[in-house]
């Protein structure tokens, strides 16, 4: 592989990450919104505090991510050696998608449970039903969250081919 295509493959992975990234950003946004309207909408105290639960941890997984995968600039600048930084970058970002669970799905899931329990719970149905009106959300979102875990690992995962390819390059 030559230098120029380890740039080319550089420059097109820190377009993607920055893209992924402002998306998710502008999401959080979206879903801190929506819930805190939510908030004043919601009588019952339950969905309300699902509500602020769940913006809390969106928050947090903005964050995170910010953390975790935000692309770091090369300490030395352009002099720096573009297969290290670009193999850096690779195992920061692959190092985030792997660990999706703790640090992005998993602060998300108290407050939704909370807020999809209190919605069941205040609805106007028979309370037999009530177990199911909260289930069927509840395994929506666990079926959502774990297909995301899956194409995070996915990802994960092509990556790390990606860097033994450059791995290999190196020696």
């Amino acid at each position: 592989m030559s230098l120029e295509e380890i740039r080319r493959r550089a420059s097109k992975f820190e377009r993607q990450v920055r893209r992924r990234n402002v998306g998710e950003y502008v999401a959080t946004a979206l879903v801190a919104i929506v819930l805190g309207v939510y908030c004043k909408v919601f009588h019952d105290p339950v969905p309300r505090v699902g509500s602020a639960l769940s913006i809390v941890g969106a928050l947090y997984a903005a964050y995170q991510l910010h953390r975790r995968a935000t692309l770091e600039k090369p300490p030395g600048g352009a002099n720096d050696d573009i297969l290290s930084v670009y193999s850096r970058e690779l195992k920061r970002q692959h190092d985030a998608l792997d660990s999706v669970w703790r640090w992005y799905l998993g602060p998300l899931l108290p407050g939704l449970a909370v807020f999809i329990v209190g919605v069941a719970i205040g609805l106007p149905i028979r309370n037999q039903y009530r177990l199911l009106a909260a289930a069927i959300p509840l395994g929506w979102v666990g079926g959502a969250f774990w297909v995301v875990a899956v194409l995070n690992k996915s990802e994960a995962r092509k990556l790390q081919t990606q860097i033994d390819e450059l791995k290999a390059l190196k020696h």
